[in-house]
């Protein structure tokens, strides 16, 4: 089947080391990809993305940078680009507010967002495996929970003594009461 010419646009490059025609035709959506330079820089681009991973603000910055060579390579004007570019700060703005909604000022994980595994087997050890209300166990198909018998809002804290496992139906049923009997 033929693909209309409308769907096709060149790309006219000159440079020495390209070994693409000079009007390399490119289809639109496809991965049919062909670097301007000949492809160096890409793989470049990869190996040194795979060497950095474990550094955030290297990897954002390359990921931002790989997006934006893959938004020029393929979008003929530059109003496109512009969106692109738009959408990827605005989801980094919101990835970044999401982050700190889960911290506190200092910078430091909320209280609620770790209990240590060590605790949570002590946890589930103490209690058998069973719901403190109703004694059924993920063996019978239910989903355990690990609860606080204080709330956190409440002032309650991590740790074993406010800790105890129910199954889900109590654990939600219970709500904030920390008086609570099934």
């Amino acid at each position: 089947m033929a693909v209309p010419q409308e769907d096709f646009f060149e790309l006219n490059i000159t440079t020495a080391s390209n070994p693409y025609p000079e009007s390399a035709p490119r289809m639109l959506g496809t991965r049919d990809f062909r670097a301007p330079s000949g492809g160096w820089w890409w793989v470049a681009l990869l190996a040194v993305s795979s060497i950095m991973r474990k550094h955030r603000a290297v990897k954002k910055l390359l990921w931002g940078l790989i997006l934006l060579v893959i938004a020029i390579a393929i979008l003929p004007s530059g109003v496109p680009i512009t969106l692109v570019i738009i959408a990827v700060l605005v989801r980094l703005f919101f990835r970044r507010r999401r982050r700190s909604r889960a911290t506190e000022s200092t910078g430091q994980p909320t209280p609620r967002s770790h209990i240590p595994a060590s605790v949570e087997w002590r946890v589930i050890k103490k209690a058998k495996g069973r719901c403190v209300d109703c004694g059924c166990t993920a063996e019978d198909g239910v989903k355990m929970h690990i609860d606080h018998k204080v709330p956190l809002f409440k002032g309650g804290t991590n740790d074993f003594d406010n800790l105890c496992l129910r199954c889900e139906r109590h654990n939600l049923g219970k709500g904030t009461d920390d008086d609570y009997r099934a």
